[in-house]
């Protein structure tokens, strides 16, 4: 992981450039991706009215069975990236909500002194007068 947390703070600290120089990057994955879901949308529409046909025709078809020999077959990568960023996110998230709630503390005890530095003023300029 200790790459991955070089290569965020390697990101966030690029300049215009260099994000400018990134995003054709970012644009062709999301092109690669779109397409790869719509081909997977299609894959999964076709399965479903080859199914209700087989289905019609009295011919039966267990896809759940059929889904797990897949899986058997074809092992996926676990994902790392994703668990990754969103635990960084979240611990980013708390660090921001810690933050806030410190700034929030502090602008309530500046207003605790200002409003208490007032009330002194006050009662100082009554004693004066009295």
């Amino acid at each position: 992981m200790a790459d991955f947390d070089d290569a965020f703070v390697a990101l966030q600290l690029l300049d215009n450039q260099g994000r400018k120089a990134l995003r054709p990057a970012g644009a062709m994955w999301e092109e690669i991706l779109r397409e790869a879901l719509g081909r997977a949308e299609r894959a999964e529409y076709l399965m479903w009215r080859l199914h209700d046909w087989a289905s019609d025709l009295g011919l039966t078809f267990d896809v759940t069975r059929a889904a797990a020999e897949w899986d058997a077959e074809h092992e996926r990568r676990h994902r790392v990236l994703l668990p990754w960023f969103e635990m960084l996110q979240a611990a980013r998230a708390e660090e921001l909500h810690q933050m806030r709630r410190r700034l929030r503390r502090s602008y309530d005890g500046q207003l605790r002194a200002t409003l208490r530095t007032n009330r002194d003023r006050s009662d100082r300029l009554v004693a004066l007068v009295a």
